[in-house]
């Protein structure tokens, strides 16, 4: 029998990138139909092979990364997630650059993260953090993969194949067509923004206060 796991955090906060890095570890299939899948979908998938752990990667009504339309509901899937013991890997990322990020070159809310949208992220993730087997940071990261992978294979009592570091040799061909271009060759603390100010003129004074407030209590100073 195996244990499903999800992937979940704001967009803009790595997912990609760690949905990819997953296929160093020996115990772990990860679901790549898409790069992208809802809750609904994947606890509706039946896996056939031998590994012990199936992942995939949320997409962007899930729990944790709060695209609000339609149907969507926290609550609900919180629930799914109990009921059905989903293993949840969340991955956060400083507010400030998650509204920086894609903003100079989107047209489209589904690549452009609101500091709205953060600031629900990170009251959900608080309300119900009680379903996250292990949280990691973005910033940890790309500046120390091996040591990320560490503490999530600790925490999940992997076996890893391959270093994180050694990414993306480890990756098929078709989950990297996934990746953002900045990380289709490695992973690095460059992708860090140095720019810690930008965000404000983005937020305006209306949710600024309160985007603030987020990033304090996420332990972004």
């Amino acid at each position: 029998m195996y244990k499903k796991v999800f992937i979940t955090g704001c967009a803009k906060s790595g997912t990609t990138l760690l949905w990819q890095l997953c296929y160093a570890f020996k115990d772990v299939y990860v679901y790549d139909e898409d790069s992208e899948s809802s809750l609904k979908a994947f606890l509706r998938y039946d896996y056939n092979g031998d590994k012990p752990y199936v992942i995939a990667k949320r997409n962007a009504r899930a729990i944790f990364s709060n695209e609000q339309r339609g149907k969507f509901s926290v609550k609900k899937q919180y629930r799914q997630i109990k009921n059905n013991d989903i293993r949840i890997i969340n991955i956060v990322r400083d507010g400030r650059d998650v509204v920086v990020s894609g903003k100079e070159k989107s047209l489209s809310t589904n690549t452009y993260v609101d500091p709205k949208r953060w600031i629900a992220s990170m009251k959900h993730r608080r309300k119900y953090n009680d379903v996250i087997n292990v949280e990691v940071r973005y910033e940890e990261l790309v500046s120390n993969p091996d040591k990320v992978q560490q503490q999530i294979a600790t925490a999940m009592n992997w076996e890893c194949n391959n270093l994180f570091s050694e990414f993306p040799s480890f990756v098929p061909s078709k989950a990297v067509t996934y990746a953002n271009n900045k990380i289709k060759s490695s992973i690095t603390g460059s992708l860090i923004s140095k720019d810690k100010n930008a965000y404000k003129s983005i937020c305006g004074s209306s949710v600024l206060k309160e985007f603030e407030t987020e990033l304090s209590l996420s332990g972004y100073t």
